[in-house]
């Protein structure tokens, strides 16, 4: 019965929350038995997996939960964490791109992805989501802010700061490609101020011609 089903996924849920990460891997695995089809149960049996340090279980598990929703924009966001913790760059990208169409275009990857590469806990995963996404959409400075994010969390201070430079010179430039090869803190910011002296001579030019 549907209502029975829900109790048990909300009991299986609440385990979860409260960090019984076995516990609520079993409540998950008896429902995914009985009910093969449903994918909130295999979600569930694939994030206590990735929490218990199971990775390639985790992913099989969210492979299965993608192929009973294909549509669920969270699990394709934590298949793809798992993926890019498990070093499945090409399967990764495959899925970043898929996850892209359903929410209706790369722009809006930070409003899903951004958000919930996070919730699974494990920084160093997350921060490669941004690389593989960086590397599927150059032309996006969407992955940059994410890993803005990251970085911050991480406590990078140092390579926080250079991405920030990184976004402000990207927003200059409109140089998407440019940008991500610039590694360097010093070149960052020569590259910056001769962006920034050379917006100052066209508003000059713009302002003379305007008079």
């Amino acid at each position: 019965p549907r209502m029975a089903l829900d109790k048990e996924l909300f009991s299986a849920a609440v385990l979860l929350r409260r960090g019984n990460h076995a516990g609520a891997l079993a409540a998950y695995q008896r429902i995914a038995h009985a009910a093969p089809d449903n994918a909130l149960a295999w979600g569930g049996v694939a994030r206590c997996q990735f929490q218990l340090g199971r990775y390639e279980a985790a992913c099989e598990a969210f492979a299965a939960a993608a192929a009973q929703a294909p549509k669920d924009t969270d699990i394709a966001c934590f298949y793809i964490v798992t993926l890019a913790k498990l070093g499945q760059r090409n399967k990764a990208v495959e899925e970043i791109r898929r996850l892209a169409s359903l929410v209706g275009g790369a722009i809006f990857l930070i409003g899903c992805l951004g958000e919930r590469m996070f919730e699974l806990r494990d920084l160093e995963a997350a921060l490669e989501v941004t690389r593989i996404w960086e590397e599927t959409f150059p032309d996006s400075v969407a992955p940059l802010a994410a890993r803005a994010m990251v970085l911050q969390a991480l406590q990078r201070g140092a390579e926080y700061r250079d991405l920030m430079l990184a976004e402000t010179l990207l927003g200059i430039t409109g140089n998407f490609h440019r940008v991500p090869a610039l590694r360097d803190h010093a070149q960052l910011n020569e590259e910056l101020a001769r962006a920034l002296e050379s917006a100052d001579r066209v508003d000059v030019a713009r302002d003379r011609k305007a008079t």
